[in-house]
């Protein structure tokens, strides 16, 4: 019950930033390649797996490489030192390219990207955010839902006890 007020609140919270800055490479098939990230990103099925295994939550991201807001959150977001250590430690961290792996978008009921869910160790939902979320807002999510306090209390509590 909490987690709807959470995510429908953060979904207004941020504007994003005008600009990605210009990071990309280019591949050898001299396509744009996505900007390294600090996160240790696994596929899908490791992921499940790894989170039953380990017990651990999934943080569980869907991009695509023409979304703008996707680079925004690749360059900004999962750049930032104290997100990328948090996810890592944290989570099991799951990228999926909603293009490439469209049946497992579908299943997630995606509509627009970048999108982002929190899944827990069983691999149930615990809720999801649509849009860009910048690092300052990423890390208290992050522990919000790492530290189960989404059970006990809305976002913005929990925000204000910190």
């Amino acid at each position: 019950m909490a987690m709807v007020g959470l995510f429908a609140c953060l979904a207004f919270v941020h504007t994003p930033p005008a600009k990605a800055s210009q990071t990309e490479g280019t591949a050898a098939n001299g396509k744009k390649s996505r900007p390294a990230s600090k996160v240790r990103w696994v596929s899908y099925q490791e992921g499940l797996r790894r989170s039953k295994d380990e017990g651990k939550k999934v943080f569980l991201n869907f991009y695509a490489d023409w979304c703008h807001y996707c680079k925004v959150m690749e360059e900004k977001t999962f750049r930032d030192n104290a997100v990328a250590a948090y996810l890592n430690d944290h989570y099991i961290p799951i990228q999926v390219d909603s293009d490439r792996q469209q049946k497992i978008a579908k299943e997630y009921k995606v509509q627009g990207l970048p999108t982002t869910y929190f899944l827990g160790a069983d691999g149930g939902s615990i809720g999801s955010q649509p849009g860009y979320i910048p690092p300052d807002l990423m890390l208290p999510l992050l522990q919000f839902i790492h530290t189960d306090s989404f059970k006990t209390m809305d976002f913005q509590k929990f925000q204000e006890g910190r």
